[in-house]
């Protein structure tokens, strides 16, 4: 289905176009931001197109088309009948990392990366629209309810995307069981539980739903739901920890925005694209292009105050007046980088400074999922499976289409993880003997006497690779 959004009265006979009219700037951001929600599948090609017939707001569709909604792809027509649909899914994973060109007719990496270079001047209305929103502009429905599922529209009236502080605030906290409302429900919470004081005059919601929007939905892995499992993670790693709330709330964001615009392959891949190398350079690419997009957010489009290497001792006195630190999240986005992990290593043998803790607390994070409860991990060992073997339709050489198997991963059980993805065991076994036995076992020893949170996740790696290995060994 393709969302048609006008604002002047709209006549067309495409059965397989959803005209939704919209009254003013704000009503048309909210109207995407609900499709987005309630509606978009991840695997559709083209989902949303603006009708330009209204002229007076012309320039600021084209402002948030550009900047603020680049992941959807949103095309602006001028008639409903010149719309193309040609590209298959296949397609169009090749071209968002690959093509070297700047196109209108689908999503590129490059395409998002040059848009964000060429920004030059900030629109005050649209910041104003953005910085108003709030997670309930989501739920009262200003798109048709007939193209909301019934599990959504009963979420909303149920109001079940309320989430109690005890089902996250503990290690076993699973996040492929909860609904997309729930994890925008759950990062707010955290960060807002974490940060009372420096975020009484800010509107983190739009922070949170613009996070999200930019995280592909088509990656199995590297999607909003690892970005929350490992703001999640961070939040109960530092429970003990003596941070300030700036070194908190950069740490917690940064978490949330480490893998945004992830592409769904890796580095190496990307290396392939020089397009990229211009703009990015060749080391931790995709790290930097995660930075690049939270610079983006924060500075360009929401105008958010920031700190600049402030000393850490003095942070207390700055609360009421900024936020972030910007040079400290960009040194936490480039420590998740699995290049940099033997380097960790040896940082660990010594005696770490402020930044290496906050580093190595996020690098954690990003790699716990092998420390979880069984089950959750063998879950999202599913989904790194299945994020690996669509590696293999970026070779256009290969006759596969497509990768989905479209499961409720939530559900899956361990045995069942395994039978849809057989080489399940063998990953995991490899990943925890060569990355996370040495890294998390020099946690353990490091943290466990005074926080017992790291003996937690070391006693899980070993019992999950026992058992991936009683596994292969039958």
């Amino acid at each position: 289905m393709i969302f048609a959004l006008h604002n002047k009265h709209l006549e067309h006979t495409n059965s397989q176009v959803q005209s939704i009219q919209y009254n003013n700037l704000k009503d048309l951001v909210i109207i995407i931001l609900q499709l987005r929600q309630h509606v978009l599948d991840y695997d559709l090609i083209d989902e949303i197109v603006i009708i330009n017939d209204c002229q007076d707001i012309k320039q600021d569709i084209e402002y948030l088309t550009k900047y603020v909604f680049n992941v959807l792809n949103i095309k602006l027509l001028t008639d409903i009948n010149n719309l193309d649909l040609n590209l298959n899914y296949k397609d169009k994973l090749i071209k968002r990392s690959f093509d070297k060109s700047c196109s209108n007719t689908y999503y590129t990496l490059f395409n998002h990366l040059t848009n964000i270079d060429q920004f030059t001047t900030n629109n005050p209305k649209v910041t104003r629209i953005l910085s108003s929103i709030t997670f309930h502009d989501l739920l009262a429905l200003r798109i048709p309810k007939d193209i909301v599922s019934n599990k959504n529209i009963k979420e909303i009236n149920d109001k079940t995307y309320f989430v109690s502080e005890s089902t996250y605030n503990k290690w076993t906290f699973n996040c492929n069981t909860f609904t997309r409302l729930q994890l925008l429900q759950i990062s707010l919470n955290i960060i807002k539980q974490n940060c009372k004081n420096i975020l009484f005059n800010q509107n983190l919601d739009i922070v949170v739903i613009l996070c999200e929007l930019n995280y592909h939905r088509d990656n199995a892995f590297h999607n909003f739901f690892h970005a929350v499992d490992v703001l999640q993670a961070t939040s109960v790693l530092i429970k003990s920890l003596d941070l300030n709330e700036v070194d908190k709330f950069t740490l917690l964001i940064s978490t949330l925005f480490h893998d945004s615009c992830h592409n769904g392959n890796n580095n190496a891949l990307l290396q392939k694209n020089e397009a990229i190398h211009t703009l990015i350079g060749n080391t931790s690419i995709l790290e930097n292009i995660h930075f690049k997009m939270l610079y983006h957010l924060f500075i360009n489009i929401l105008n958010v105050n920031l700190i600049n290497n402030l000393n850490h001792r003095l942070r207390f006195n700055h609360l009421k007046l900024n936020s972030l630190d910007l040079e400290l999240s960009k040194d936490l986005i480039l420590a998740t980088d699995m290049q940099s992990h033997t380097s960790f290593l040896k940082i660990l043998e010594g005696d770490l400074t402020h930044l290496n803790l906050l580093q190595i607390i996020i690098k954690a994070a990003d790699i716990s999922n092998v420390t979880r409860p069984l089950l959750i991990s063998s879950q999202w060992a599913y989904r790194i499976s299945k994020e690996f073997k669509s590696y293999e339709l970026l070779d256009e050489s290969s006759k596969i289409a497509s990768v989905d198997d479209h499961v409720d991963i939530g559900e899956l059980t361990v045995e069942k993880c395994v039978q849809l993805e057989p080489n399940t065991p063998n990953t995991q076994i490899f990943f925890i003997e060569n990355f996370a036995s040495t890294f998390f076992g020099s946690l353990d020893k490091k943290f466990s006497a005074e926080h017992a949170i790291f003996q937690e996740l070391y006693s899980n790696l070993r019992n999950n690779y026992e058992y991936w290995k009683k596994v292969v060994n039958k």
